[in-house]
């Protein structure tokens, strides 16, 4: 006969191999082996590879080649008929007694305990799951069944579930308690994926069971974080919520769990922050595993697995456990229609926060998509948005104060990179250790050095770099503009208004809202940035394109985030191209056309600052919205005297001869000039030399734009 070499998982382990024994003969006394419902090549194999060939020669007799040349392994696979099984079948059970009784022999003899480091593993598989002594008497059973190919065939034979519970009876020696529960483990073996839907054992549990993966078993799932935090004050936007946090977690009841949402655009500081609020309380921090060893990503249920595992193997009352970059676990799938995905995941998740006996972090970049449900299952959340040019101004110096580097910029500097890079607490205090490497003690090019470390960090990071504005020439004395209050009035009393929000002394007035409306290129861009340079405040600039979104509820979602991030950040909020977003109501067609327009009344109703909105089109504009603004400036194409000033100021420097009589009169008669006219004939002109450039040339140019324009009447021939 073929003789089959021992199994090598089988091998290593005395304890596998007594637990094989035991399976084979319980399976040799029950009515499948009777009937001849197994594999007799296999089973044969089996006991002449792991019993001593001469015990079984006593019982069986020698095995001749020529009976074997002639055992087709095919002819004796599944229900002989009671004139047709092959003599080594009817050997094997007229002797089954006798082979039982070696079979158990065997077991007993390998059943050396305190030498079976798979017994241990199982244990701990056992600790770190909340895993009965029935759960591992079947991973048991599984991990023998892939590794002995009688059991494996003997369990494929089978193909309903009734004839696998009345097969794992016969197995397991017909105990009650274990037979009776084989259907509940079998189940929660499979709810927690260590045993798939083909009864296979999950590679990472096997490679743990016998040794191979050459780690604990909690490593597969999650780790212990020892990452140091970032200091609290990289968090200024979000210190507040600290205190609450503590309170939050220190004071709940015995056995109370807490589920925390962080979410926010990436970069923003959430894992930090999580960090942070793990060390202010002197707490370890059980960090889900999002990746597997090999860096691939870890399915959606692994890290319900490990979340289970942190569970059973943490403190409650001295930890935490974060689930980061949840987004596929609290988001779902969405289809192309709006459907909700898969259901059963949103049932896992609730379940696992409603059963939660611990503090929970989940961190998310994307929230739109999580069920209500789900979201009323949250005790705390906090939306993490870019961080304000005040605070990275702040982080800037904090950091380069803790690497001993608070004297290499200016003042000036810093402001400049907070205002260029839109960074976050981490980058920054990546690039400035960077930079002490590099610079390595020399303080020669320190800007152009850190700035090349910053643009580095572009394509990976996806810091965002703004360009900056040159020294402005913008000049209110040249503009154009239609109020019936002088503009100095105007700026005098959004500047008054915005001190009284530093003081809370504002009374009934807490948002002051300016509508800019009129021609393309007449300066109501330049008049916000304007605001903002002269109240020292950040311009946070939206246009109407920006807010919009392709889905329902997205365009009503920005428009609110827009608003709290202006608000939170005490900037200015800037919004372009108003017209695209409030439309007059009694136009729309469409139910989203209504929403976005009462939810962007709405804001600007609650707003607590400064709103400055610039239109090209007021007739577009909702009335209700436009009653909502305290002062609406016209800004007018150019008077004669606005020409000239803008001629000079932006364009006097490109030649050294100044307007005589008769180009000023040209310049006069030019209709629908605007300051943003003059820009770009300066930017046309700008690399030419001084000499080159005369005014005819620049009253030329002048000439082309304002013919462009649908205001003009009749074209200008131009000046020659």
């Amino acid at each position: 006969m073929r003789r089959h070499g021992p199994s090598k998982l089988l091998n290593i382990d005395s304890y596998l191999q007594s637990k094989a024994y035991e399976y084979i003969a319980n399976f040799m006394d029950s009515r499948f082996f009777k009937d001849g419902m197994y594999d007799c090549e296999e089973m044969m194999n089996f006991l002449y590879s792991y019993i001593s060939e001469s015990k079984l020669e006593k019982i069986l007799g020698p095995v001749s080649s020529e009976d074997n040349d002639s055992l087709d392994p095919y002819s004796c696979r599944i229900k002989f008929g009671k004139h047709n099984k092959p003599s080594n079948f009817s050997a094997l059970y007229e002797s089954k007694d006798k082979i039982q009784t070696i079979l158990f022999e065997e077991s007993r003899l390998s059943r050396k305990l305190d030498e079976s480091s798979i017994l241990n593993n199982l244990m701990e598989l056992s600790v770190t799951f909340s895993l009965n002594d029935n759960d591992l008497e079947v991973i048991t059973f599984f991990y023998i069944y892939e590794t002995c190919s009688p059991i494996k065939s003997i369990w494929n034979d089978f193909d309903n579930p009734q004839g696998h519970v009345a097969l794992m009876k016969s197995i397991f020696g017909n105990n009650p308690k274990l037979s009776n529960s084989f259907p509940r483990s079998i189940q929660t073996l499979k709810k927690l994926r260590l045993l798939d839907d083909y009864f296979n054992l999950e590679n990472n549990i096997k490679h743990f069971i016998c040794g191979l993966s050459g780690q604990s078993l909690s490593a597969n799932y999650f780790s212990i974080s020892d990452k140091e935090p970032l200091p609290v004050e990289y968090f200024d936007s979000y210190q507040k919520h600290i205190e609450t946090l503590k309170a939050l977690i220190l004071k709940r009841k015995p056995g109370e769990g807490v589920n925390i949402l962080f979410y926010g655009i990436p970069g923003t500081g959430k894992t930090e922050f999580t960090r942070l609020l793990s060390k202010s309380l002197n707490y370890k921090l059980y960090d889900i595993k999002s990746l597997d060893d090999e860096g691939n990503p870890n399915y959606i249920h692994k890290r319900f697995t490990g979340i289970k595992a942190a569970m059973n193997l943490s403190n409650p009352d001295s930890s935490i456990i974060m689930i980061d970059e949840a987004d596929e676990m609290l988001n779902g799938s969405i289809s192309f229609f709006g459907w909700r995905g898969d259901c059963s995941i949103k049932n896992i998740i609730n379940t696992c926060l409603d059963d939660s006996r611990h503090i929970c972090i989940w961190i998310t970049n994307r929230f739109e998509s999580i069920d209500d449900s789900t979201r009323r299952r949250f005790n705390y959340s906090i939306e993490f948005q870019n961080l304000s040019v005040s605070s990275r101004i702040r982080i800037w110096e904090n950091t380069l104060k803790t690497n001993n580097l608070e004297n290499i910029f200016t003042k000036d500097e810093i402001i400049y990179l907070a205002k260029k890079y839109e960074t976050n607490a981490g980058s920054i205090n990546v690039s400035v250790s960077n930079f002490v490497k590099i610079t390595d003690g020399e303080r020669t090019r320190n800007l152009e050095i850190i700035e090349e470390i910053l643009n580095s960090h572009l394509n990976i990071a996806g810091i965002k770099v703004n360009q900056l504005d040159k020294e402005s020439k913008y000049s209110l004395e040249g503009l154009n503009i239609n109020s019936g209050i002088p503009i100095k009035t105007i700026v005098s009393t959004v500047r008054k208004f915005s001190d009284s929000l530093t003081v809370k002394k504002n009374g009934a007035i807490k948002n002051m809202n300016l509508l800019l409306y009129g021609p393309s290129g007449t300066g109501k861009t330049e008049f916000a940035k304007y605001i903002a340079r002269e109240l020292d405040k950040e311009l946070l600039v939206k246009r109407g394109s920006d807010l919009l979104d392709m889905y329902v509820g997205g365009t009503e979602k920005n428009i609110r985030s827009a608003f709290k991030k202006a608000e939170t950040d005490k900037a200015i909020l800037f919004i372009d191209e108003f017209e695209g977003l409030i439309g007059a109501r009694e136009k729309a067609v469409r139910n989203w056309e209504l929403t976005q327009v009462n939810e962007l009344l709405a804001q600007m109703e609650e707003f607590k600052g400064i709103l400055i909105c610039a239109s090209n089109h007021m007739e577009m504009i909702d009335s209700a919205a436009i009653r909502r603004f305290n002062f609406k400036l016209d800004f007018d194409f150019l008077n004669n005297d606005g020409k000239l000033l803008f001629y000079k100021l932006l364009l006097g420097s490109l030649t050294d001869k100044n307007l005589d009589d008769a180009e000023e009169r040209y310049l006069s008669g030019l209709d629908c000039l605007t300051p943003g006219d003059f820009k770009v004939v300066l930017q046309k002109h700008s690399f030419l030399d001084k000499g080159e450039v005369k005014n005819s040339m620049l009253l030329n140019a002048l000439t082309e734009e304002v013919n462009h324009k649908s205001q003009v009447k009749r074209k200008a021939i131009g000046f020659y």
